[in-house]
């Protein structure tokens, strides 16, 4: 993975930066409204990013948040969810917002995983693998268009290429999923398996394969294969039990280890339980790592 996974570390022209604070707020419950905001989508509104700045500020116009959740780039450009709804395309360099949509259904709540990875169409272009957590579902969208210029272009009305899941505890369903995670071939295009994380009682982490039958639309679905974890605090669990507390994010990593055909691991944040859990490929625990006291709640790595 690690074609895309220096996923926050973006080239300026005179340095690297590390975007770290896009902080996801909780999500088991929707008390708060995003305030209001009389900006516009104009492009005079954007602000400049030069070396060492926050990117943005609170506000409704391009290149602006309201409470971001998630975060993931293709190499070239960001894209970034928030509580109102939008995924915005932003240019790394200036911090100025380039294309968005939004969202078509976000009454019950906004994502809080989104991943930058090939397309379900196997076409050779990427797509955004958006967790719509409070939607109980996995849905992949098209990347919107970007004006060369860098000029904002108007909303883009959402494509959606692949969507799979539904509310419930049983093989293949889910209540809160918070992330996704693909596993690609040799060749990077083709994907292998999907991980998804989810929480509110599952508690566990799903994978799926792509299945070659479409729906009834003809867009491409997914098999459940299995799923690793269960819904436990640490503390009232065996170390060799894999009890989870709201798993919010899974990454595939490099794996360390010298053996015949291990050459990636997965690794999972648990984070109600303030820790990490390495696993392999099939949800095999190997250890975890932190506990409270260097770990609180922790919701994203790279």
């Amino acid at each position: 993975m690690g074609h895309r996974r220096a996923k926050l570390i973006l080239r300026c022209s005179t340095t690297s930066l590390l975007l770290v604070a896009l902080a996801l707020s909780a999500c088991t419950r929707r008390t708060d409204k995003p305030a209001a905001d009389t900006s516009t989508f104009a492009p005079t509104s954007t602000p400049t990013l030069t070396p060492g700045t926050a990117l943005g500020g609170p506000g409704v116009g391009p290149g602006r948040y309201t409470k971001p959740r998630a975060i993931d780039t293709d190499g070239t450009h960001l894209y970034v969810i928030d509580r109102s709804g939008r995924v915005q395309t932003i240019d790394p360099e200036t911090g100025k917002g380039l294309a968005y949509f939004n969202l078509p259904e976000t009454k019950t709540g906004f994502p809080t995983g989104l991943t930058v990875g090939p397309s379900p169409l196997n076409d050779g272009t990427q797509a955004l693998w958006i967790a719509e957590t409070h939607m109980h579902r996995v849905t992949v969208y098209a990347i919107p268009p970007v004006d060369r210029t860098l000029k904002l272009l108007p909303p883009s009305e959402p494509r959606i290429l692949a969507r799979f899941g539904t509310y419930g505890h049983g093989p293949g369903q889910m209540v809160f999923p918070s992330g996704v995670e693909l596993q690609l071939a040799a060749d990077g295009r083709a994907i292998t398996r999907l991980y998804v994380t989810e929480f509110g009682g599952n508690d566990r982490v799903n994978i799926f394969t792509p299945s070659p039958t479409p729906d009834a639309d003809g867009r491409p679905t997914f098999t459940w294969l299995s799923s690793f974890g269960f819904s436990a605090a640490a503390s009232e669990a065996k170390a060799t039990d894999i009890a989870f507390q709201r798993p919010q994010t899974v990454h595939i990593i490099p794996s360390r280890v010298t053996a015949p055909n291990v050459t990636q691991r997965l690794l999972v944040i648990d984070s109600i339980n303030h820790r990490l859990g390495l696993f392999d490929l099939d949800g095999t625990l190997l250890r975890w790592i932190g506990t409270e006291g260097q770990f609180l709640h922790p919701r994203g790595l790279t």
